[in-house]
């Protein structure tokens, strides 16, 4: 290792770690202020958003609101974690068909069928 790359490691070395962007309480707060919203209000919102569809989902979502730079971002996010809710339980059961219990995949004969 060369004498300005043992220098550069070392500067490297002494930063601080910064914490990584919160995507829900840091730019999605951000975010919402940024459209009139007042902070109180916001972290009320998020902290909703976030029971209702979790922290993936609402990263996710205000992710797709800033990129889409929704001007009213509230009713937006009220719709987007509704519809989420309702398509997740769908989604859960969308593949399963009843398809009896054990005994009923058996053939009739031995079942004791007539």
């Amino acid at each position: 290792m060369g004498h300005e790359q043992k220098k550069a490691f070392n500067r490297l070395e002494q930063m601080p770690a910064s914490p990584p962007a919160d995507p829900i309480f840091g730019s999605g707060l951000a975010f919402l202020i940024s459209k009139g919203i007042s902070e109180q209000r916001a972290r009320s919102i998020l902290g909703k958003l976030r029971k209702d569809v979790g922290n993936v989902e609402a990263s996710r979502l205000l992710s797709q609101a800033e990129k889409q730079d929704i001007s009213a971002p509230v009713g937006w996010l009220e719709a987007a974690s509704k519809s989420h809710r309702q398509g997740k339980v769908s989604d859960d059961f969308r593949e399963i068909t009843y398809q009896g219990t054990p005994a009923d995949q058996q053939p009739a004969w031995a079942r004791g069928a007539a």
